[in-house]
């Protein structure tokens, strides 16, 4: 017992220092990205209990703009370095007594360039695989939504730590303090009645 114990402490520990030494390589594709564009693909739909492509768009994009993402218009995304598409993918398959087997994965896709510097392909540069389970019909909404959310979560989190919020220097607040006081108007004398 003993020795399980210290082969699984063993392999928890070489796990996460290959987690760390990965992540690196994982949040270098966010650095200085512009911003994404949202697309979801969902199959065999069911529209009629809300659960649309437009919908878990726009609860994607809401998580994204929360966290500090620009979320890009599809003509922003073409004129965008690297043309970055954070693209949703729903499989739904219904099973017996109301059941539904699903997945969810979500992976950002921008261009790739050769050595030469020109764009040759369109590559997934981050994923999260998301879910793979089964619901009851009624649930599935929330369930999928939960999974949508938790997915934007995640790539916003890697965003935030490739694109860490500069700090800001005190010379520059005392610089635009400066010029908020030199923009205001100095105070008139006051008039002189005349009477002395």
């Amino acid at each position: 017992m003993r020795n399980l114990r210290v082969v699984l402490g063993l392999v928890a520990v070489l796990f996460v220092g290959q987690a760390r030494a990965e992540d690196t390589f994982i949040l270098w594709p966010l650095i200085d990205m512009s911003g994404v564009h949202v697309t979801v693909n969902v199959s065999n739909g069911y529209a009629n209990i809300g659960l649309t492509a437009e919908a878990l768009r726009t609860l994607a994009e809401l998580t994204f703009r929360r966290r500090g993402i620009r979320v890009l218009t599809e003509k922003e995304m073409y004129s965008a370095e690297g043309m970055p598409q954070a693209h949703i993918s729903v499989n739904l398959l219904s099973a017996s007594d109301g059941m539904v087997v699903y997945t969810t994965r979500l992976s950002l896709r921008q261009n790739v360039t050769g050595s030469n510097g020109r764009a040759i392909a369109t590559a997934e540069t981050w994923t999260d695989a998301g879910s793979l389970g089964i619901a009851h019909r009624l649930e599935l909404l929330g369930v999928i939504r939960s999974s949508v959310e938790q997915m934007a979560e995640k790539l916003s989190n890697d965003y935030l730590k490739a694109n860490p919020p500069k700090p800001v220097v005190e010379k520059e607040l005392l610089g635009e303090a400066n010029e908020a006081a030199s923009k205001k108007k100095p105070a008139s004398p006051p008039k002189s009645s005349g009477v002395r």
